[in-house]
């Protein structure tokens, strides 16, 4: 059903980075934050850009990106590449590598016209185990890295124990052969998710009820 978003057919996904061939065109500062995203992630991303903004020519340096200097040609996007992250200033040009980044079937992600790639950099934070990923559907990156500010400052670290210890309570349950979605499902409610920063009352009475319906014994979450 249609609601006027322009993210309405848009789904969002983990992709995942490492090891996958990774082109950027574009050199300047907005290259650099889809970069450092990369590189965060394990990427070791290939730049074509005739100069460099001063911190990606140190992660160059640092041998964490391949840097070919030259302005973009129609021979540095082919099939093999996986992944291609358009960055500069020219309009023309991006239209340009976008067309035959689709005719070659390589995914696009476009710095300067987001929704005319098939990949978005969305705003993300991260919390342990916890990762979030915030869009405003294009109308205010500043928002949506905003909110992700916001969730780093008040996300209550009992979450991010949460996170830890359901992982802990999954390999018991597939080691005894026992469906985890059930029970993690039971234990992902909100009230489960209020109750694990302060009441161990109601943690032991799920917990208990879980252990005799399974015969099997659970760790208790750290409070």
């Amino acid at each position: 059903m249609e609601t006027g978003n322009p993210m309405d057919a848009w789904l969002g996904l983990f992709y995942h980075v490492a090891e996958k061939h990774i082109l950027v065109i574009g050199g300047g500062r907005v290259a650099e934050r889809r970069v450092r995203k990369l590189v965060d992630l394990g990427a070791v991303p290939e730049l074509v850009s005739p100069n460099l903004s001063a911190g990606l020519y140190q992660l160059w340096q640092a041998g964490h990106i391949v840097w070919r200097m030259q302005r973009f040609s129609p021979s540095d996007l082919h099939s093999e590449i996986d992944l291609v992250v358009i960055a500069t200033s020219e309009q023309s040009v991006n239209d340009h590598i976008s067309a035959q980044a689709r005719a070659l079937g390589v995914l696009c992600a476009r710095a300067d016209e987001p929704l005319r790639g098939d990949i978005i950099f969305p705003a993300s934070m991260r919390a342990g185990m916890i990762r979030i990923e915030v869009s405003t559907s294009g109308a205010s990156p500043a928002l949506a890295a905003g909110i992700c500010d916001w969730l780093r400052q008040e996300l209550p670290k009992s979450i991010v124990s949460l996170a830890e210890w359901q992982r802990d309570v999954r390999e018991i349950l597939s080691r005894k052969g026992v469906a985890p979605g059930p029970i993690l499902r039971r234990f992902s409610t909100p009230e489960w998710i209020r109750a694990f920063a302060s009441d161990r009352v109601f943690l032991e009475r799920e917990i208990c009820a879980v252990e005799q319906t399974y015969e099997l014994s659970l760790p208790r979450p750290p409070i």
